[in-house]
């Protein structure tokens, strides 16, 4: 008896603030409707990554992407480009290996920028001085790069 084959099929992100919304950001993607394989080479070189980097880099929702990617990928088994991103770039960024809810994000950077330390906010928030700066370093590494 022989094993069914795995499936390939992709789903789309799950915007977790508003899951039914019409209009969510991955339906405004620069990708939407296009080939995967280009987000998802076989190789994984610069060279197999140069279409998929130039529809990122004009992409309106480019952020959201690479948001998400960075809220519910496993660093362990991140794959394809994801908001710009190779895999290598994704795991190699500050905040790699973080998993840190988006709720709590958001509470960390509203905190940081209304001027609590590292440490108040950790504190505050039950989290490791550690974890509060990489969320934060994670945050300015993605603002400052769309």
């Amino acid at each position: 008896m022989s094993a069914a084959p795995r499936s390939t099929t992709l789903t789309r992100p799950v915007d977790r603030r508003e899951p039914d919304r019409p209009g969510a950001w991955w339906e405004h993607a620069a990708c939407a409707g296009m080939d995967l394989d280009v987000f998802f080479p076989t190789r994984q070189s610069d060279d197999d990554y140069a279409q998929a980097r130039a529809v990122c880099a004009g992409c309106p929702v480019r952020r959201e992407c690479l948001v998400d990617a960075m809220d519910t990928e496993l660093p362990s088994s991140r794959y394809g480009m994801r908001g710009g991103r190779t895999p290598v770039e994704r795991n190699g960024g500050p905040g790699r290996g973080v998993r840190v809810s988006t709720e709590r994000r958001e509470q960390i950077v509203a905190q940081h920028l209304a001027g609590q330390t590292y440490r108040a906010i950790a504190k505050d928030l039950g989290l490791s001085p550690h974890t509060v700066g990489a969320v934060i370093r994670q945050h300015h590494e993605i603002g400052a790069d769309l």
